[in-house]
């Protein structure tokens, strides 16, 4: 392959993952037909009229505008639907690879084995203002804080005509964090993982048990795998497509919202023994996941109403 059609290649995947995905959703809600020009429009809302043109190569891509055709509401010709939703399975592609690379490179154990060691050989941070009182229990109350208002805003929207046009994008966006988090919650009850702070290897009382291997029933049951706490973080991802409802020039600061707020969660309870990175990874995939099937399905079930 030549450096030009590999350069045609990126440049069609990345912009069907961002400009494609962002107008499917915008059309699916009722937007997309009628979408005006704007400095925040994805570009593939213009594409039926002006086609896609590589800047640097000065032609059509054919697979690009496939994309754009089923974005603006278009059935796919039986070849273009081998893999879809790309939302979905590209960042799980990403995230597999990443774990695995984790599980060769040992960095669970590598992590920790740092962070304990930081704070000279103990849990030092466990019992801390900071983690404990200010990102786990206040960091919790926050989120759910946030749902309830999500909530509220939703049952106002049917007493107030303006907010009629969110309503929907509300009740999505409500049942996506709540599904996030109940998912998680459902997978740690029966996991039956330790967390670091339980571990030998970590002043605890108990050897490590991979989540594959056969747990010795003397051992008991615990529930420290997947990520708890960073759900009420990484469910906020929704905010994504809640934005390209109601304002997708803002779809990124959403999605920045709910990364970040994981990230904060999620390393907190890192540093207190709470949870491996690897928990927390598994966490973004599934809140990730419900948060585009939440979507998806509302969206479908709109256009048949």
């Amino acid at each position: 392959m030549t450096p030009q059609y590999c350069a045609n290649a990126l440049f069609t995947n990345l912009r069907r993952l961002s400009d494609g995905a962002a107008v499917t959703i915008s059309a699916a809600l009722g937007n997309g037909a009628r979408m005006h020009s704007s400095p925040f429009q994805p570009q593939a809302a213009r594409g039926a009229q002006a086609g896609w043109r590589l800047p640097f190569l000065g032609r059509r891509d054919p697979r690009l505008e496939v994309a754009v055709a089923h974005a603006i509401g278009g059935e796919l010709p039986p070849h273009a639907r081998r893999l879809p939703w790309p939302e979905l399975w590209v960042p799980w592609l990403v995230g597999i690879v990443l774990l695995v690379l984790m599980v060769v490179a040992d960095v669970d154990f590598r992590w920790a084995d740092q962070l304990y060691g930081l704070q000279g050989q103990h849990w030092a941070l466990k019992s801390a203002f900071v983690t404990e009182d200010l990102l786990h229990r206040m960091g919790r109350d926050l989120s759910a804080a946030a749902w309830l208002a999500v909530a509220v805003a939703w049952v106002l929207s049917w007493r107030r005509p303006h907010m009629g046009a969110q309503r929907r994008a509300l009740a999505l966006l409500a049942l996506s964090v709540l599904l996030a988090t109940g998912l998680v919650a459902w997978i740690k009850s029966w996991s039956n993982m330790d967390c670091p702070w339980d571990l030998l290897r970590y002043g605890g009382q108990r050897p490590f048990v991979a989540l594959w291997e056969a747990r010795p029933a003397a051992l008991g049951h615990n529930r420290c795998f997947p990520a708890g706490h960073a759900s009420a973080g990484y469910a906020w991802m929704a905010l994504y497509f809640h934005a390209l409802a109601v304002r997708p020039a803002w779809r990124w600061l959403g999605l920045g919202v709910g990364v970040a707020a994981g990230l904060v969660f999620g390393l907190s309870q890192q540093l207190r023994g709470a949870h491996f990175l690897s928990h927390d990874v598994w966490t973004a995939l599934l809140c990730w996941t419900v948060a585009v099937v939440a979507w998806r399905i509302g969206h479908r079930r709109e256009g048949r109403a």
